[in-house]
């Protein structure tokens, strides 16, 4: 169950275990579909590409006899190969999120996120897919390649879609350390999407 209050999250002095039914709404999306669906997909995809060749190359040996027979075709071809080679699916990059073990206990209002602007295709992705209300983000804590310092990155529904302010950062680890956490979030806007705690 998703906790009610706008400001802070019941149990602020300690961070509060997370229930089972939390923790399977948290994860129920971001489950890897079994081996028989991915079997499925890939192979519908493997038919669909070279019934879109074929359509397209019929079409093309088509269009001078047959002009609108032809140019369906090759319609019909192009928007299978299309609907096959989405162009914003190498642009989204998903993450290995841990599974964590609490809420974030505390404020939200502390919880300044920064740089959803650079991930407006996964946020918008998230929203057609899961909706912009009632949503759980992941809190992870990692260190920095090239410097000693930490951030913490905000993960949803497997995609990074911002990060926490130095200061929200710092106050982070001075509460949770390493661990990762939950927090209830919403999305708000069309342009740009933005994340409201």
């Amino acid at each position: 169950m998703l906790p009610t209050d706008s400001t802070t999250i019941p149990g602020a002095a300690e961070p509060r275990a997370m229930d089972a039914a939390s923790l399977r709404l948290l994860t129920r999306s971001l489950a890897a579909p079994g081996a028989s669906a991915r079997r499925r997909r890939f192979r519908a995809a493997g038919l669909a590409r070279p019934a879109a060749a074929v359509s397209m190359a019929a079409g093309a040996i088509l269009v001078p006899a047959r002009p609108a027979l032809g140019l369906a075709l090759l319609a019909g071809g192009g928007f299978l190969w299309a609907a096959l080679h989405d162009p914003m699916a190498p642009a989204l990059r998903r993450v290995a999120s841990p599974r964590p073990a609490r809420w974030y206990a505390g404020a939200r209002r502390d919880l300044d996120i920064v740089g959803a602007g650079a991930y407006q295709r996964e946020l918008a992705r998230v929203r057609d897919r899961h909706g912009a209300l009632g949503l759980v983000a992941t809190l992870v804590p990692e260190r920095e390649a090239r410097s000693a310092q930490y951030r913490v990155r905000v993960d949803l529904h497997g995609y990074t879609v911002g990060w926490l302010s130095e200061a929200a950062a710092e106050a982070y680890r001075g509460r949770l350390g390493a661990e990762p956490a939950a927090v209830p979030v919403s999305l708000v806007g069309h342009d740009p999407i933005e994340i409201v705690l």
